[in-house]
């Protein structure tokens, strides 16, 4: 947050702080370095493998069950399969830092 706007990270930004930080000659490196990660990260979750990063917080694939809800305009009565998603649990040192810097902010 910088101003008091928040702004989002993207990962041209990401790459730029990575190939300062890890002294990189060339931002394709650290993009190379970027998309690694994510695809890593994807093909353990397409495998049903929980994925841990210390500091961060685990992805831990989940399926949510089927059931059955209603349309709330017409009130008709709509079959929701099972599917697949991503949960994500933060790392508690990660939220206790969060948790301190945002009673500052707010």
């Amino acid at each position: 947050m910088k101003n008091g706007k928040r702004s989002t990270v993207t990962k041209s930004k990401l790459a730029a702080v990575i190939k300062k930080q890890a002294r990189l000659t060339s931002s394709k490196d650290s993009l190379v370095l970027i998309n690694g990660i994510i695809n890593t990260i994807t093909d353990c979750l397409l495998e049903k493998d929980a994925v841990k990063i210390r500091g961060l917080g685990s992805f831990v694939p989940a399926v949510k069950g089927h059931r059955v809800s209603r349309n709330p305009k017409t009130g008709e009565i709509a079959p929701i399969t099972k599917w697949n998603t991503v949960r994500f649990k933060i790392a508690p040192s990660l939220k206790r830092m969060i948790m301190s810097v945002s009673r500052e902010i707010f």
